[in-house]
């Protein structure tokens, strides 16, 4: 979190407007959805450059039929 965040995040606990609980769980979210997104552009890149589909889901840990599913859509955009 930055700077701003935190002190927006302590002001609030100072008015009892927000709850730690909620906000972890939020910056939880957040994080997770970010590295699902860097995840997915690393392996459209690899698909782009050649790699096998078994080989870029050891790399991005992604299952495999998750990746055929994300570069069928992708296809058909």
């Amino acid at each position: 979190m930055t700077a701003i965040e935190e002190r927006i995040i302590e002001i609030g606990r100072e008015m009892g407007l927000i709850h730690i609980a909620e906000v972890e769980k939020r910056v939880t979210r957040e994080r997770k959805r970010l590295n699902r997104k860097k995840s997915l552009q690393m392996a459209l890149k690899m698909k782009r450059k050649g790699c096998e589909l078994a080989f870029i889901a050891e790399i991005t840990e992604i299952p495999e039929p998750r990746l055929k599913r994300f570069f069928r859509i992708i296809r058909e955009m």
